[in-house]
């Protein structure tokens, strides 16, 4: 057989792999949905019902006034509504940002491994609970693996995003990123942000809908969460290999830091500053995902932490899982 014939075997039989690790990962992907997402597991589920269920004998002017939510998901919803069960809905708002995801993470250097982790890590808190997040963490992945050429396409990803989830206006940090190389005016622009704020809602009485955005004391910001010190341990040890990373592990060590802060900058925002930092761990991906340029303690470490954060993290929602079906 010809050099040619060769190769041309070789993307053949690579295609078929990747396509039967797309379509395994999908079934267990849709398996891991049904389960995390079901009602009296879902924390996230009653609520989403809900406006479902308003939205269904609602039109969208009126439920633009009415309900408190970002106005692409509105309307996108509101226009599902009329067709389709809650359920249904709810099912479908987790299951297209999963695929495109997991389509997305299979084509980086270790994508089998990736998938893995954003099973254990994301797809429980994200497309089972949180679906306005998950839809905007698809552009939030998608910036991650942008090159640095033509940095406009961050400012509308970042508009793009934020109409289905307030957490994607953090994309646009990757253009300041992308134009200075420094993470420093993004986390004095992220402070100034936190400032203002907080004046908003103390101050300001036109401000006060936005006051719901503090509620959930039940997640109240706690400087002992094992996770959050992970992610300081992360990025302190990237702090030792910072200029052997490449752009897209800068990029994720970006983001990594810029959730941390929101987590400090916003704990009297329990909710911004949770959901910020939780997506801020997609840029795990590029950072532990893609190749160093060579191995070193601090890469282990990274891996290593990673794992942790992972492992904790499904270990937890899992025994949620487990104490709900064993009453039956």
């Amino acid at each position: 057989m010809s050099q040619k014939g060769i190769v041309s075997s070789q993307k053949v039989e690579n295609f078929v792999l990747n396509s039967l690790f797309f379509i395994f990962a999908s079934v267990v992907g849709i398996y891991l949905l049904y389960v995390f997402g079901s009602e009296g597991i879902s924390n996230d589920f009653a609520g989403y019902i809900g406006l479902f269920e308003r939205l269904s004998y609602s039109s969208f002017n009126e439920s633009f006034v009415r309900e408190i939510t970002e106005p692409g998901y509105l309307l996108i919803v509101c226009i599902l509504s009329k067709s389709l069960s809650p359920e249904t809905i709810f099912f479908l708002a987790g299951l297209f940002p999963l695929l495109y995801k997991i389509n997305l993470l299979r084509r980086i250097d270790y994508g089998v491994g990736a998938v893995l982790f954003y099973f254990l890590l994301f797809l429980h808190i994200q497309e089972s609970n949180q679906i306005r997040g998950a839809l905007a963490g698809c552009f939030i992945l998608l910036s991650l693996f942008l090159d640095n050429h033509h940095p406009s396409r961050y400012l509308i990803l970042g508009a793009a995003a934020a109409l289905f989830h307030y957490s994607g206006i953090i994309i646009f940090a990757f253009f300041l990123f992308s134009k200075t190389n420094s993470n420093l005016l993004a986390l004095i622009g992220l402070f100034v942000v936190s400032l203002a704020w907080n004046t908003l809602l103390t101050s300001v009485s036109a401000f006060n809908f936005l006051l719901h955005q503090a509620s959930g004391t039940e997640l109240g910001v706690t400087f002992t969460n094992p996770i959050f010190w992970l992610q300081i341990s992360i990025i302190i040890s990237c702090l030792f290999i910072y200029r052997d990373l490449t752009y897209y592990q800068k990029k994720g060590f970006h983001l990594i830091l810029l959730g941390a802060a929101t987590y400090i900058f916003f704990a009297d925002t329990p909710v911004i500053a949770h959901r910020i930092r939780e997506l801020s761990l997609l840029g795990l991906f590029p950072l532990i995902f893609t190749r160093y340029t060579s191995i070193t303690l601090s890469s282990l470490y990274n891996y290593l932490a990673s794992l942790l954060i992972a492992v904790y993290t499904f270990s937890f929602t899992f025994g949620e899982v487990l104490g709900y079906f064993s009453i039956f």
